[in-house]
């Protein structure tokens, strides 16, 4: 008897499962994949519940499901002066993942080689309460999405 096959259609940015088929036909895989739906077909009985499809980072090929990493970073301080001169780091960003600052322009997508960002409080008045924190976003492929906080404090004199 053939192993139970299971359908794993997923979001091409995240890899994150949308949704499922068991024991698909060939014209159902076909199908789903002529309408630019990003799936994978795998062993049956793998939990979907925070999984994602994981992918070869060379060629893009689906290797299987795993389940979602959290994203360890480290950050040099939780605290920045706001004085224009203190730098707080966030560094051992997983390379291919994003940082954004919410109501900013700022994007940052890591790479094997550039994966640290250094913040720093030039141009932010700490008095100024809607201004006294530094937000950022964390996402990348196979990740829970992140939210970290860098708070502002005034120079003492």
């Amino acid at each position: 008897m053939l192993a139970a096959k299971t359908l794993y259609a997923y979001d091409k940015s995240t890899g994150k499962i949308k949704y499922t088929i068991d024991n698909p036909t060939p014209a159902q895989i076909n199908s789903i994949a002529s309408r630019g739906i990003d799936c994978h077909v795998d062993l049956a009985g793998k939990s979907i519940v925070g999984s994602y499809v994981s992918q070869n980072t060379h060629t893009g090929q689906t290797i299987g499901v795993r389940p979602i990493r959290t994203m360890n970073v480290s950050l040099s301080n939780t605290t920045l002066v706001a004085n224009g001169t203190d730098v707080v780091t966030l560094f051992d960003i997983a390379p291919g993942a994003t940082v954004e600052i919410p109501n900013d322009n700022f994007k940052f997508i890591a790479t094997e080689s550039d994966n640290s960002i250094e913040f720093t409080a030039n141009g932010i008045s700490s008095v100024d309460v809607s201004k006294n924190y530094i937000r950022f976003v964390m996402s990348g492929y196979g990740y829970y999405d992140g939210i970290g906080v860098i708070s502002l404090i005034a120079e003492e004199l």
